[in-house]
């Protein structure tokens, strides 16, 4: 257990990333579900990755299943019998980026009382998860770049150098060339992250592997609950198939759970209720709206912190008329001063 090997120093109370044993369980390639044109290049950059040691970049709208690549990718290659760390980057303080990612000795800075172990050097002979790797700020990426170059990091408040082997997994649901262009992501630290590049497609992209992918999730379910598993007639799969899942694979696994919970003479009555009522349509396009909402304002605030809440600054980070970045300011109710 690799907290054994750093006593008192693992950042695991910090709950930022997520610290597994160095034997996670083995992921077999056949759960990945493949029929797909799309999916079949997904399986097919998955063996690329298993066989080598080289980093990769996974790419995907929320809920399609990035997380699950990264943990199927490290469990069967040589990495294997190392850790698997996990660290969900918009989870992360804006103030501790550096400290979360590299460590940091006792000391360091007001609050450091202890020296904690960063999530770099607790994936020493694993793999390293960075999620959503568009969150990290723009004032980080070049340090990131750095310790993604020459795998060797340094604690805040220490000067020995650390050497370690890992790989190095990222993934991301936004627009990272989109980033790149508006200046808010480093085109070095992209080329580095994807010399693997994995573009895991959506679920309304997935006709071919509706059914079975149902019928995977429905036998999981089912023992999960201990249910009698439903059977969906081929009326209802249309009706399943034919919907836009703007939630992707997460959003059927939950519409799948209730099936599984509901008597089954009503199954179809709730699961076309459901997806056929205009009510849910709405929602599920309020939620993209959202999401996309959310997008704009996370960049904006990103593009005013780098410019030190100059409007105009800002206004050139993001390419856009000053007065356009003001009205879209005062829309989202984004805070200009610190």
């Amino acid at each position: 257990m690799i907290c054994q090997e750093w006593p008192q120093t693992s950042a695991i109370d910090r709950g930022f990333f997520t610290l597994q044993d160095v034997l996670p369980q083995r992921i077999p390639l056949d759960i990945v579900i493949s029929r797909s044109p799309g999916m079949k290049k997904v399986k097919e950059a998955i063996q690329i990755a298993q066989a080598s040691d080289i980093n990769v970049l996974i790419q995907g709208e929320t809920g399609t299943g990035k997380e699950l690549v990264a943990r199927i990718i490290h469990s069967q290659s040589q990495f294997s019998s190392g850790p698997f760390i996990h660290i969900h980057l918009p989870a992360v303080p804006f103030t501790l980026f550096e400290a979360t990612l590299f460590g940091h000795e006792r000391g360091a800075f007001t609050g450091a009382d202890v020296s904690r172990l960063g999530c770099f050097e607790a994936a020493h002979q694993g793999s390293l998860f960075l999620d959503e790797i568009g969150d990290i700020p723009i004032d980080i990426q070049a340090k990131l770049l750095q310790a993604v170059e020459r795998k060797r990091i340094k604690r805040i408040g220490s000067n020995q150098e650390k050497l370690l082997n890992i790989r190095i997994i990222s993934a991301s649901n936004k627009d990272l060339k989109w980033m790149i262009k508006n200046r808010i992501f480093r085109n070095d630290l992209y080329f580095r992250l994807k010399p693997i590049h994995i573009i895991i497609p959506p679920l309304r992209e997935r006709h071919e592997d509706m059914a079975d992918l149902v019928e995977h999730i429905l036998t999981r379910l089912a023992f999960r609950y201990g249910k009698k598993k439903p059977l969906l007639s081929i009326k209802l799969l249309k009706t399943i198939q034919s919907y836009h899942w703007p939630g992707n694979v997460r959003e059927l696994e939950g519409l799948l759970s209730l099936a599984i919970l509901t008597p089954r003479e009503k199954v179809v009555e709730v699961i076309e209720g459901l997806l056929l009522s205009p009510e849910y349509r709405i929602d599920c396009l309020n939620s993209y709206d959202s999401a996309i909402r959310e997008f704009a304002k996370s960049m904006i605030q990103k593009a005013l912190e780098r410019s030190d809440y100059n409007i105009s600054q800002a206004a050139y980070f993001l390419q856009m008329p000053r007065t356009t970045l003001l009205r879209k300011i005062n829309s989202l109710g984004i805070q200009t001063k610190k």
